[in-house]
């Protein structure tokens, strides 16, 4: 018998998959996450490959991000699906709405002017032609009334059909306010800032060990300056003592990267709000007079390559800062770069 794993074991596989789904949208190897039709099924396939889970904890997992407010979702279509097993795989039948038979025929309707009955179109061909079958007149006039239902089971002409479903999976046969539906979504970082959805993925991940700490980290926080201006932060650390600010830091994730404009801009926030210490984080594009601007107000700089690693980086440094240890002692340079 195989042994379960331990659920702490369960946890961190969880907690890993949800860091690499979102990893990969934000590397930009997928897009999004589409659901594509199977043989089992509506699917996430890529989800599935990256993490070799199975689609329903897949499908568990996207939708536990969506909640989060880490991934957004966006309807794709909805389909009918059995209520007893949840099965997509439907066929649908036509039944009479008088007697329930499936023996329903879509077909131009006659009607004979002599008795009034309505009639199809093979009943009037050949004897019938001659002698209505109705009424026995012989040589009737027929007048076409439309293409309309016939049940041949009660010989009801015409008929309202009724629409049925049958499930190809279990054979459960249902009527249309019986049906169940499916609905399916496609999960991606579309509708929100991309460099956004990065800070915070890294601060929210970042958060409790710094709480560890004896700190609070707040995310996208608002600091009134001296000069009476709202300054907005991706992070600002405080005292869990007192409340006091202790850290304020950026997250500069753009594919424009960091010029001197985000710099200065960074640099004057810093300075009306008196921050005690300050943290500007870049991806790996940043122009030399950026970084000298930086360096030369003595802003905590950590330059990012790889995303993945950001959070424990993140973590390391805000730590070092904040207790002010030396940098070199924990193996980061003045301005370190992820590798």
């Amino acid at each position: 018998m195989q042994r379960r794993r331990p659920c702490n074991e369960d946890a961190a596989s969880h907690s890993d998959a949800k860091q690499r789904l979102v990893m990969a949208l934000r590397n930009r190897v997928i897009d999004e996450y589409a659901p594509v039709r199977t043989r089992r099924g509506y699917r996430y396939v890529d989800a599935e490959r990256l993490t070799s889970l199975s689609s329903e904890l897949v499908r568990q997992i996207l939708e536990e991000l969506a909640e989060s407010g880490e991934l957004s979702r966006r309807l794709v279509r909805s389909l009918a699906s059995c209520p007893s097993c949840g099965s997509t795989e439907l066929q649908l039948v036509i039944a009479c709405n008088r007697c329930g038979s499936q023996r329903v025929k879509k077909g131009i309707i006659y009607q004979c002017l002599s008795c009034h009955n309505y009639l199809l179109k093979e009943d009037i061909l050949g004897e019938g032609g001659l002698r209505c079958p109705k009424c026995g007149a012989d040589k009737p006039h027929y007048v076409v009334m439309g293409k309309f239902y016939a049940c041949l089971n009660c010989n009801s002409i015409p008929v309202e059909p009724t629409w049925r479903a049958i499930c190809e999976s279990c054979g459960s046969v249902f009527n249309q306010d019986e049906t169940d539906t499916l609905e399916l979504y496609s999960y991606s970082l579309d509708g929100r800032d991309r460099g956004e959805a990065i800070a915070e993925w890294a601060l929210m991940t970042a958060a409790d060990e710094i709480s560890r700490l004896g700190y609070s980290l707040r995310i996208n926080e608002e600091l009134r300056g001296l000069s009476g201006v709202m300054h907005r932060f991706s992070g600002v650390v405080r005292d869990s003592s007192n409340d006091a600010v202790k850290l304020v830091l950026d997250i500069v994730s753009s594919d424009s990267g960091l010029d001197e404009q985000h710099a200065l801009s960074f640099i004057l926030k810093v300075k009306d709000v008196k921050a005690e210490n300050s943290l500007l984080v870049v991806n790996s594009r940043m122009s030399a007079e950026a970084r000298r601007i930086v360096e030369s107000q003595k802003i905590n700089l950590l330059v990012m390559k790889n995303l993945s690693t950001l959070p424990d980086r993140l973590k390391l440094l805000i730590g070092s800062i904040l207790s002010k240890t030396s940098l070199r002692q924990r193996g980061l340079n003045y301005s370190a770069r992820i590798p």
